[in-house]
């Protein structure tokens, strides 16, 4: 999950509103998805380039911290190890497309780790963001929208007990893909 906790961060840092995040995990058909779509500024050709090389950034804040980014070359290059392929989209003025697909047995494939604790530090530390969370093993899945959510409660989004409940959704998906998992 680093690696995509480090892309939808760059996605929030760059001003996107909304951050998509899809899991898939195939073991049948030995194929593992991660992508990351936002409709942040998006990024011109040779910007992409520049990313895509350690050590480039695209917002100010990191540059004037004295921080590099190199996290989009460093999971590119997790990829390619894996024998998977990458791709980077982006539009100025549309958003940004990240998707990496890699061999769900390849030995050198990162493990996902704690799902549910890694979503809920986005949701906890953006609130002002919209996620759209789908996370799919095999034929289970589970999906959480934080834009209807939103859009029901109003002022009361940013409160303790909106986020225990979208926590606990969360949680609850996770729990399932994992009864899912087992039973299969």
């Amino acid at each position: 999950m680093l690696h995509v906790l480090d892309v939808a961060m760059n996605a929030v840092s760059a001003g996107a509103r909304t951050v998509k995040i899809s899991l898939c995990e195939d073991p049948e058909a030995d194929r593992f998805t991660i992508v990351v779509a936002d409709d942040g500024p998006g990024m011109s050709a040779d910007m992409i380039d520049r990313v895509l090389r350690e050590f480039a950034t695209t917002t100010t804040e990191t540059k004037q911290a004295g921080w590099v980014g190199f996290g989009l070359a460093l999971f590119r290059g997790t990829v390619e190890t894996c024998d998977g392929s990458f791709r980077l989209l982006s539009r100025p003025g549309v958003g940004t497309l990240v998707e990496a697909v890699m061999p769900y047995g390849h030995p050198d494939r990162p493990p996902l780790g704690n799902v549910a604790e890694s979503l809920q530090a986005l949701l906890l530390g953006c609130v002002s963001i919209n996620w759209c969370l789908t996370h799919r093993i095999s034929r289970h899945q589970y999906r959480l929208d934080t834009r209807p959510v939103r859009r029901i409660v109003g002022a009361a989004y940013d409160t303790r007990a909106v986020r225990e409940w979208l926590l606990e959704r969360i949680r609850e998906g996770e729990a399932a893909l994992a009864v899912g998992r087992q039973t299969r």
